[in-house]
């Protein structure tokens, strides 16, 4: 007898429960060090944009990176080694620790603020960048699931910290960043194999081709970059001053970003159409308008608006981290490159928010600032929904013709995303597809083996493969299985180390 579909969705909720609850404890920690790092309360209140320089700095810093990884299209030794996010929590742990020790000694300073600052927002986007790497083999509902319990996590624990003075507070989450090192090696048990896919019936189930995927996740990002700078007004309203939220302010939006969190997780293990796509936009959208009426509602108690704003703050990370598993998922670069794009826009968008609230005529009129808030509010909700209907026309036109539109070449923005597989080299691409050749000739590998081959090796994930070849991802995911068996391989660095050693010309 078949299972039934609601047998079916409980037994996946409990290969959830099993294997994504370490990884998602793991990222929720780890998100922490961002919060208390942008919101600069323990070594004194933030400064106004744009003499905030740590924030300034971590900009610079990851558009850097975008820059050095733009040339650079395998995975780098970096994000493969096991060392580097032992280190990267390490330094979480000390730059955080040093934060709360210059707060209690009474020693902070304008250098260790940046410094300090600067060092645990960098340190922090990488150890995310390790987290969500881990589900970007998932199937887009197995991701939202672990990315919002991951959020209801880090509210919780928000939460928890606020009840301490901010140098005893920097030093508690510091020590709980030490639980990532013990998480990563539970967190193995997070895979295609363990987590099947849930069939989504989601915008992401019309990504088929290169072109839908590319339209779908620049819309995700252009309507990102419009909702983040609205936050980035909101954070700080009228003023761009950081207000303490005291006891009530802090549960106000704890409760409110956990039940939307966990909201959002009942609605993808019960496959609800559209929750990450058409859903997660109207959710913020509200956020942002709600709490703009409560910040002119009440002019005196700013607080109750900046409350609704963090709430918005950590749905907004939510969806940031499930738009960057997708780029991870659907492009075609290394996972690094696509979380510094995300980290950019994130950072980026937000800071020009706060710069309009600290240099233009608007931060010293509530009502101008809020008009201002308003028109951008609703710029981006027509312009993200409009494009998301015209999306699902266009693919769902394009699987009844079962015929889909080729591709365009990139422009300037979607090659910042990395979305520019068509501008990828040619003579890379072949040398890569050779030297398959040659691993296939000493190791007997099929003829489709040595296809899959060649793509995992230009750094797809196995969804990917599977669609690059017309075949399941559980087919793909046998055929590489077999390739780690006959060549005695066991990671994807070690067959391109073997590849650039021993199958070069």
């Amino acid at each position: 007898m078949s299972e039934t579909k609601e047998q079916k969705q409980k037994a996946w909720l409990r290969a959830c429960l099993r294997n994504m609850l370490a990884p998602s404890l793991g990222l929720g920690i780890a998100y922490l060090g961002w919060p208390l790092a942008v919101n600069g309360d323990i070594c004194g209140p933030r400064n106004p944009l744009p003499t905030d320089n740590a924030s300034l700095v971590a900009l610079a810093l990851f558009i850097a990176c975008l820059a050095v990884l733009q040339k650079r299209t395998r995975e780098t030794r970096l994000m493969q080694s096991r060392v580097a996010p032992v280190v990267g929590a390490l330094v979480q742990v000390v730059s955080l620790a040093a934060l709360g020790g210059f707060h209690l000694a009474n020693a902070c300073t304008e250098a260790s603020r940046t410094v300090l600052g600067a060092l645990l927002t960098v340190s922090t986007g990488f150890m995310l960048t390790h987290w969500l790497g881990r589900a970007r083999e998932l199937s887009m509902p197995a991701a939202t699931v672990y990315v919002f319990t991951a959020l209801g996590i880090s509210a919780v624990l928000l939460f928890v910290d606020s009840f301490l003075p901010p140098g005893l507070s920097a030093l508690a989450c510091s020590a709980l960043m030490v639980a990532q090192i013990p998480l990563q090696a539970k967190s193995a048990k997070m895979t295609v194999d363990n987590i099947p896919a849930l069939p989504c019936d989601d915008y992401y189930s019309l990504m088929h081709s290169v072109s839908t995927d590319r339209k779908f996740l620049v819309t995700f990002a252009a309507g990102l970059c419009m909702i983040v700078l609205v936050s980035g007004f909101l954070d700080t309203f009228p003023d761009d001053q950081s207000r303490p939220l005291g006891l009530v302010g802090n549960l106000i939006a704890c409760v409110l970003a956990l039940c939307i969190c966990m909201g959002i997780v009942v609605s993808a293990v019960r496959r609800q159409s559209r929750v990450m796509t058409v859903g997660i936009w109207v959710i913020m959208e509200l956020l942002a308008a709600f709490a703009l009426v409560l910040y002119n509602a009440f002019p005196d108690d700013l607080w109750i608006g900046a409350a609704v704003s963090r709430a918005l703050s950590i749905v907004m990370v939510g969806a940031v981290f499930h738009f960057t598993i997708s780029l991870m998922s659907s492009g075609w670069r290394q996972p690094l490159y696509y979380a510094c794009a995300s980290w950019v826009i994130w950072f980026g968008a937000r800071d020009v928010g706060r710069l309009m609230l600290a240099v233009l005529p608007v931060g010293g009129n509530s009502h101008l600032t809020g008009a201002v808030v308003s028109l951008l509010l609703l710029v981006s909700t027509q312009i993200t929904l409009v494009k998301l209907i015209d999306l699902g026309r266009d693919a769902a036109r394009n699987l009844g013709d079962n015929a889909p539109t080729p591709a365009a070449m990139p422009n300037a923005f979607e090659r910042f995303l990395g979305l520019d597989e068509e501008l990828h080299a040619n003579d890379e691409k072949d040398a890569v597809k050779r030297q398959a050749k040659r691993v296939g000739e000493q190791f007997l590998l099929s003829d489709r083996e040595v296809e899959v081959l060649a793509l995992y090796a230009m750094g797809h994930t196995q969804k990917r493969v599977a669609e690059e070849l017309f075949i399941s991802p559980t087919t793909a995911h046998t055929h590489i299985t077999r390739i780690y068996a006959k060549t005695d391989l066991h990671s994807r660095q070690e067959l391109l180390d073997y590849m650039s050693e021993y199958a070069s010309e």
